[in-house]
């Protein structure tokens, strides 16, 4: 007798089993309500059956909706009640992300929408509960947002690139951002991919944004690449060297593009080295106070009655964290604020920490805080107008001067506030001369690492008529030009440029107010687009805006999409699996300006209705489709506690 013939899955068993699904092979099954796999083998339908009676199934079953009303809740009566149903459920699984709500929610907050609005044709049908909203999030509004940028893209002449690591535990997270000029939005900031990576050495990163460009097929229009100021991405000041991104970015597109760093690092490093000039560690006196308050009750409480002792208001006290550009200043102007009472505390101290001791039984050592103050205002202002999401590199090239200027101008004149003046006035004159001698080196210090480091971007300067400030002349124009087609970054009619720099002209003298001229520079070229009748009057200038404005002007938009990466993968949200994430932040940062009323206007147009109809069909839910055969990328099943 032989060997008796091994069973197969049918789809049959599916229809009357629908948690049922195929295995990993065509002998095995997949159970979606417990997550089991098991062999059909040897017994069917059979095995089906005993699987189906096991403690673990009926409790799995009890916990979710049954089988067939999971099936139904993708169904409706007929085709227009579907299609609204299916707004709603986008609308509603867009809502749960934008306002950053759990996963877990969606299922009492559906129900309960059902139940409160039990007289409309929609709520008897609609159905979003944890798992199917987060599909609809993964599968159907991530491709919609995804193939939105897409179409952009294609449409655009240049694309910047920009990038940065972050370190999640063990996982080290490296989301690319491109930045594009588009004639009706102006300048736009997307996220194109996150991708966890094993190193961030020059090697693994340029590599990987090769991948992705080509892969995007956006490699033609790369102009520029995106960084913070690291030895890995631009191998220091001078930029000389082989092994850093920017070198093998450029070696594998097979062209020269332009590399920004951060602007805003620059700033803070440049203060930082200033403060390095002065006899105190700045840095490490307010970390050391904040740690020693951070986690004491008894401490804090303490405090308190000091600050009730010398009439002073009790705030809770800042820590500086040295990789975030704007958390000093605010660390100086608490510290300064609790001065006082922090110094009876400590001083009345028996065991006294003895670095802190010596420091507020100086009698100076309170003027160096308030003359690290007045940098850091300056500084503070400046690097908030630079991270603005869409300014343009020369916009902050200027603010980056202005800084310069005024540091110059302070240096030139000696300039200490009245409040250092008066705290140096109660110390010997030859300590007084010190430390007015450390503020004029720390003077020094700043701006020549802040000139230093910002002479990058000097070779940008023939792009500042670009700005629209003032009227325009052809040599600019035409130095532009030159410039642009030297570097072979595009070709130029110079004769059809020649006239529609006289379209240009006459909308800057006649149609540009003032309100106008306080926006960003992009608003002001997205006016004259729209001013203009045909292609024939700005298709030259055009091309010479879409490649200026996809030059990055810092890499904090790519700062703010690991905040929002470290926002949604919290402790409690540990098992959030990358593709999850990454269509989390396609909400999150690629429609940050879209509404929820904007998106479900979008989606009730007729041109989003083929993502609608994936709603209402099961197999395009990563927990309803057939497991990828061997060799194919694989993600874990995204659960979220």
């Amino acid at each position: 007798m032989g060997p008796k013939r091994r069973t197969k899955f049918n789809e049959e068993y599916t229809r009357e089993f629908p948690s049922i699904k195929r295995g990993r092979t065509e002998f095995e099954a997949t159970c979606v309500l417990c997550n089991a796999s098991f062999s059909i083998s040897h017994g069917g339908r059979n095995d089906i059956a005993c699987h189906i009676a096991t403690m673990k199934h009926v409790n799995a079953a009890a916990r979710c909706p049954p089988s067939t009303e999971q099936q139904t809740s993708f169904c409706a009566s007929n085709r227009s009640e579907a299609h609204e149903v299916a707004i709603a459920e986008a609308t509603f699984a867009f809502h749960t992300v934008k306002h950053r709500q759990l996963y877990n929610s969606a299922t009492c907050t559906s129900k309960l929408m059902s139940e409160m609005s039990g007289d409309s044709k929609i709520a008897e049908t609609f159905s979003s509960l944890e798992t199917k909203t987060e599909a609809v999030v993964n599968n159907v509004i991530s491709p919609c947002i995804q193939s939105d940028l897409k179409e952009s893209l294609d449409k655009c002449g240049y694309v910047g690139v920009s990038t940065d690591t972050s370190n999640h535990n063990y996982h080290k997270i490296l989301p690319v951002i491109v930045q594009y000029f588009d004639k009706e939005e102006g300048v736009q900031s997307k996220l194109l991919e996150l991708v966890e990576l094993q190193n961030e050495n020059a090697d693994t990163v340029s590599e990987y944004l090769h991948s992705v460009v080509v892969r995007h097929g956006i490699d033609g229009k790369i102009s520029s690449f995106g960084g913070d100021n690291t030895n890995t991405n631009f191998e220091g000041l001078a930029r000389k060297g082989k092994n850093n991104v920017l070198t093998k970015f450029q070696c594998k597109l097979g062209r020269t593009i332009v590399g920004v760093g951060c602007p805003a690092h620059i700033l803070h490093n440049s203060i930082q080295a200033g403060a390095d000039h002065l006899s105190i560690d700045v840095y490490s006196i307010i970390e050391k106070v904040y740690n020693y308050f951070s986690i004491y009750a008894v401490r804090v409480a303490s405090l308190k009655e000091y600050c009730e002792f010398v009439n002073a208001t009790y705030h809770d006290l800042l820590n500086h964290v040295k990789t975030r550009w704007l958390s000093l200043f605010p660390a100086i102007e608490r510290f300064l604020q609790m001065f006082e009472p922090l110094k009876y505390y400590f001083l009345s101290l028996d065991k006294c920490p003895v670095h802190l001791q010596s420091f507020f039984s100086d009698e100076a050592g309170e003027a160096y805080f308030w003359f690290l103050r007045s940098q850091m205002s300056l500084f503070q202002i400046a690097i908030s107008r630079i991270e603005r999401k869409d300014i343009s590199v020369n916009e902050v090239r200027m603010i980056l001067e202005g800084v310069i200027k005024t540091l110059n101008e302070r240096h030139s004149q000696a300039f200490i506030s009245s409040k250092v003046k008066t705290l140096l006035a109660d110390v010997p004159e030859t300590r007084a001369v010190k430390i007015r001698n450390e503020c004029m080196s720390c003077y020094e210090e700043t701006i020549s690492y802040l000139s230093k480091w910002s002479e990058s971007l000097s070779e940008l300067k023939h792009f500042d008529w670009l700005l629209l400030e003032r009227s325009v002349s052809w040599e600019e124009v035409e130095c532009t030009s030159l410039w642009l087609q030297k570097n072979s970054y595009c070709e130029i009619d110079e004769a059809r440029l020649f006239d529609q720099l006289t379209k240009l002209q006459s909308f800057l003298t006649e149609n540009l107010t003032d309100s106008d001229l306080d926006s960003l520079a992009h608003k002001r070229w997205v006016l004259f687009f729209k001013s203009c009748v045909s292609e024939e009057q700005y298709y030259e200038l055009l091309k010479i805006v879409q490649f200026y404005f996809s030059l990055p002007g810092h890499n904090a938009n790519v700062e703010r999409v690991l905040s929002l990466m470290n926002a949604q993968w919290t402790d409690e949200r540990n098992r959030l699996a990358l593709p999850s994430l990454s269509a989390i932040l396609d909400i999150q940062y690629n429609m940050a300006n879209v509404s929820c009323s904007d998106f479900y206007k979008l989606m009730s147009s007729e041109e989003k209705s083929k993502y609608l109809d994936q709603i209402h069909t099961p197999e395009e839910y990563s927990w309803c489709k057939k497991p990828k055969t061997e060799g194919e990328l694989t993600y874990e099943t995204t659960v979220i506690c």
